[in-house]
């Protein structure tokens, strides 16, 4: 009997301990679509080195990751410095496409980039010695948010029968995958109608511009700033919003958005449906790293 009640408590624990290990897979799926940032990069350590000498080749390389939820190809610039000093090139077209995170890429793409050959360092007549000379490495690359959110919808909020679900405020801090996000959906209703406030913001510490800008986003200007291209839909419906098209973030990064949704069948019980924010496909920019190098002749 003793024997017996040992066995089948040791088999209670096995399978207990093997059901805390198993992943869940609701929360992995939903890990896909999270996160404030796009692409990142870094200059590898040593590439380029922190000293450089007149008439001796060094390299640059980078470790660039795409940490967000949409497949983009990035460019990348080198700006800080004088080319007859350095001749690294301005801009770098060779980093190539990086899948975002998904099933089948939990982390999303991540490449170690060699920046074009070797590049020999130079000094003006009379000088042996130039000190913190920097390299600020720009990023710029094309990306879409969407937010897809379980809102309620109540047709007759008049109504005093027990209802499965009510109109509220959603505040999301975990963002879309993205460096734009939704970051917040207000929700009232009236007989037939929903009307919803929705909050964009700039999370990825970067800046907007617009998408055509991107291989030559150094040469912009505040009027290639600022705008994102936002649709929204519910149940698949596209809504009337009080800003069509292109929407300006401003000075904080932050844009309101109004939407409303009519013919919701006045009567109807409450339920829950699917509200959809499409942002995109905007640019984006970023400083996403920099090294100060020193340039020494041989003496």
């Amino acid at each position: 009997m003793r024997k017996n009640l040992l066995v089948t408590l040791t088999l209670f624990l096995v399978l207990l301990f093997l059901s805390g290990c198993v992943p869940s897979t609701t929360n992995k799926a939903e890990s896909y679509f999270t996160g404030k940032e796009g692409v990142v990069a870094k200059f590898l350590d040593g590439s380029p080195p922190e000293t450089v000498y007149v008439g001796k080749q060094f390299q640059v390389a980078l470790d660039v990751e795409n940490k967000g939820a949409y497949d983009t190809t990035p460019y990348a610039f080198f700006v800080g410095f004088d080319e007859k000093l350095l001749n690294i090139p301005k801009s770098f077209s060779g980093i190539g496409e990086l899948k975002g995170k998904s099933k089948r890429r939990p982390q999303g793409d991540r490449k170690l980039v060699r920046v074009g050959t070797s590049y020999t360092p130079n000094l003006p007549d009379n000088t042996d010695l130039l000190q913190d000379i920097p390299i600020k490495l720009i990023l710029c690359y094309s990306y879409k948010t969407r937010a897809s959110l379980k809102v309620c919808i109540d047709p007759n909020p008049a109504s005093g029968t027990e209802k499965v679900c009510k109109p509220s405020t959603i505040t999301i801090s975990a963002g879309q995958g993205a460096p734009i996000a939704v970051t917040s959906v207000k929700e009232e209703a009236s007989i037939g109608t929903a009307f919803f406030e929705i909050t964009i913001r700039n999370v990825g510490g970067g800046t907007v511009i617009k998408n055509e800008k991107v291989s030559n986003c150094i040469e912009t200007t505040y009027v290639d700033e600022n705008e994102v291209p936002v649709s929204v839909s519910l149940s698949g419906k596209p809504l009337e919003c009080d800003i069509e098209g292109d929407v300006m973030l401003d000075n904080s990064g932050t844009a309101v958005i109004h939407c409303r949704a009519e013919g919701l069948g006045e009567g109807s019980e409450a339920y829950y449906t699917l509200l959809n924010v499409d942002i995109g496909p905007y640019g984006y920019k970023k400083i996403s790293d920099t090294k100060s190098i020193t340039i020494k002749r041989i003496s």
